[in-house]
């Protein structure tokens, strides 16, 4: 696991790792498994570097080692993916977006 975060209500648990998966896990719904009720992989074989929830906590923020982080909805439905700068233009005031891969990311 490379990242952990929890709603701001504290209900649900969403964790990152870097075999690409992120789970996320409802502690009023965990059976005696200890099963997530969701697992997929959102950014396409980048590992995950950081999951961050909105204030409201119905958005997720997911950066991954890829150059576009997305956004994900509660339940784990992508609602958004940040522009992609062109790693090929020298002038990166000429472009928008990143053009390598994220580190970290938070909300605003």
């Amino acid at each position: 696991m490379t990242a952990l975060c929890v709603d701001p209500s504290g209900a649900r648990l969403a964790s990152g790792s870097v075999d690409y998966d992120v789970c996320f896990w409802d502690f009023a719904g965990v059976d005696s498994g200890m099963r997530s009720f969701r697992t997929l992989q959102p950014c396409d074989n980048h590992p995950i570097r950081g999951l961050h929830y909105s204030a409201t906590g119905d958005l997720m923020l997911v950066v991954s080692g890829a150059a576009q982080a997305k956004v994900l909805d509660r339940d784990g439905f992508e609602q958004l993916k940040t522009v992609k700068g062109d790693m090929y233009i020298s002038d990166q005031a000429k472009t928008k977006g990143h053009t390598t891969g994220l580190l970290a990311g938070a909300w605003s």
